[in-house]
């Protein structure tokens, strides 16, 4: 499989998951989408969730944060400009989990780092998650997407979001912190522009020459910040 790479230049999250979606026809064949992009100060919930439940809207909305709804599954995370987001799109029947989690690995393996999939989504070193993902399913296209926490606001993540009582019960959790890190702390100096730069190597991408037509990314900007969508998730 041959990957083209799309880098976002946008910080806005609503743009950000359009242009998501606006790369979908560009997969064809044996070439997969490398979409690498970050958000600012935002909740992003899943597909089905109810964002009042997920997080403490009222006090992020005060703070100038957004929030905003994928079309995968999943739970409520963190975006801020410490985390690096990934999309990988590629034809449904194409997919392979194992390479898809071994390729993400072995980025963080460019730095020494002994990551590891631990069988629920997650990428963890040293025990402690650093990249969460989810997945969806349009027109024959496998959308997989998540985040490396690289250096994010760990203590704002842990401010905004609501995990339910039962999970902090069931995992013993008391803290967020407690049970992620960002890649900074393994590796120090680490930024978001150099885990890009690896990525893009060791994926072998070439850069998607095509332009994406204006007018389809403004028309999905609009409804992915419609009220609609994020307080109801109505197609």
């Amino acid at each position: 499989m041959r990957y083209k790479y799309y880098i976002g230049r946008s910080f806005d999250p609503y743009r950000n998951l359009a242009v998501e979606q606006a790369l979908f026809p560009y997969v064809c064949g044996d070439t997969a989408i490398l979409y690498l992009w970050q958000n600012d100060r935002t909740v992003v919930i899943g597909k089905n969730q109810d964002i009042a439940a997920e997080c403490r809207l009222s006090e992020l909305l005060r703070s100038g944060g957004k929030p905003a709804r994928r079309r995968s599954g999943g739970g409520a995370v963190w975006h801020d400009r410490g985390n690096l987001n990934y999309s990988i799109l590629c034809r449904a029947e194409a997919q392979d989990d194992r390479e898809y989690y071994d390729r993400l690995c072995a980025v963080l393996g460019r730095y020494g780092l002994a990551a590891q999939y631990n069988g629920r989504n997650d990428i963890t070193v040293d025990g402690k998650k650093v990249s969460g993902s989810a997945q969806y399913i349009s027109g024959g296209v496998s959308c997989r997407h998540g985040t490396f926490l690289v250096n994010t606001d760990l203590s704002a993540m842990e401010r905004f979001l609501t995990p339910p009582p039962e999970k902090l019960d069931r995992n013993h959790i008391q803290s967020v912190r407690s049970r992620v890190a960002n890649l900074a702390e393994y590796v120090p100096g680490l930024a978001v522009e150099r885990l890009a730069k690896d990525m893009l190597v060791l994926y072998g991408a070439e850069a998607l020459e095509e332009e994406l037509p204006a007018g389809t990314v403004r028309q999905l900007t609009q409804f992915y910040q419609s009220h609609a969508w994020i307080y109801g998730g109505l197609e």
